[in-house]
């Protein structure tokens, strides 16, 4: 992710942790900044939690937040199994929070 972080500006941005069982609510925090850094130019953001057991309400909570800086976040997709992980229906609603937070902007 360091050598994201040096472009000038990104336009879209895909992540798939589907593979990484051991992903958590530290690595949300991370690619939170990710997102937090090119959150001016984002325009499309796609991220794939399907097999990562350990995302709970904490991690989607950091995520609601960062898209709410995404002023020009056009396209968002997060694919994640609620009945795999540690999310509830709070964690979805951070990110419908960050979501709505967004839209009135626009």
């Amino acid at each position: 992710m360091k050598n994201l972080i040096r472009l000038p500006s990104l336009l879209h941005l895909a992540l798939d942790f589907s593979k990484c069982w051991i992903f958590n609510d530290k690595g949300c925090k991370s690619v939170g900044q990710l997102v937090n850094h090119f959150s001016t130019t984002l325009t499309n953001l796609h991220l794939n939690f399907t097999s990562t057991k350990r995302i709970g309400d904490k991690g989607l909570h950091i995520l609601g937040n960062v898209i709410q800086k995404c002023l020009n976040l056009t396209h968002f997709t997060l694919i994640c199994l609620m009945n795999h992980n540690k999310i509830s229906d709070t964690g979805v609603g951070e990110i419908a929070t960050g979501l709505l937070s967004l839209s009135q902007l626009i």
